[in-house]
């Protein structure tokens, strides 16, 4: 797997300081939700400042692409996992392994079939460098709906998910699209999004206007929110 590697140099008025270097890698590329993604890597502060605090980070970044009448592109960013991994000194070094960061579930990279919407994902270390300019690398990774043979061998078939986090089938939003699995591979179970129900913006419009009138929420407007769902495989 190749090793993404990023520095900065700190600058304070006229002075400047050493640089700082992150490195960053993952095990392997391809992940489905409920597995561990395991970052490696170093970050080297050469600088003569302690650096505040470092942080891991699985990022999802989702592009709206609109063709009509004009092409644009919107993109959005959301963090799934975050994980703080301290303070680092200055001319200190800090190794990155060990770390887990845990795939919640969540969509799909790629969208097959989408030509509109496109899903990817990013393991990053982020180290402020100060004066709002942070140190960022950024690793792709891919999360799928099956997992690798090799995964499966490693962690064996997963335990159910417990009961109160199942999903249970509404008429809201498409159910989930069943799975053509190997013999060897073992069958998902669905979680909903950490993300939590979803409205849309009609409904919400609706709901505020209730909230604010003081009205109760009727049972159409509670209808209307769903939570989506996605595979989960529960290793962890």
């Amino acid at each position: 797997m190749s090793e993404y590697e990023d520095s900065k140099t700190l600058c304070c008025l006229c002075c400047e300081t050493g640089p700082i270097t992150a490195k960053l890698r993952v095990d392997r590329m391809g992940h489905v939700c409920g597995e561990a993604i395991i970052p490696k890597g170093e970050v080297i502060n050469k600088s003569s400042r302690d650096i505040r605090l470092l942080t891991l980070k699985l990022i999802q970044e989702c592009t709206y692409k609109a063709n009509n009448p004009y092409t644009r592109t919107k993109r959005t960013y959301k963090t799934l996992v975050q994980i703080q991994l301290g303070r680092l000194e200055e001319k200190k070094n800090m190794q990155l392994g060990g770390t887990k960061l845990i795939v919640p579930p969540a969509p799909p990279s790629g969208l097959d079939g989408c030509e509109i919407i496109g899903m990817h994902y990013f393991v990053n270390v982020i180290s402020p460098s100060g004066m709002g300019f942070d140190l960022v690398v950024g690793v792709p990774v891919i999360i799928g709906t099956i997992p690798l043979e090799s995964t499966v061998e490693q962690y064996g078939v997963p335990p159910p998910i417990e009961q109160s986090t199942l999903v249970t089938p509404s008429g809201h939003g498409p159910e989930p699209p069943a799975l053509v699995l190997p013999s060897n591979i073992p069958a998902p179970s669905y979680a909903q999004s950490n993300f939590g129900s979803i409205f849309d913006e009609e409904d919400k419009q609706a709901l505020q206007k209730s909230e604010t009138s003081g009205n109760a929420v009727g049972p159409a407007q509670e209808e209307n929110t769903w939570t989506p769902s996605y595979s989960y495989y529960n290793w962890n």
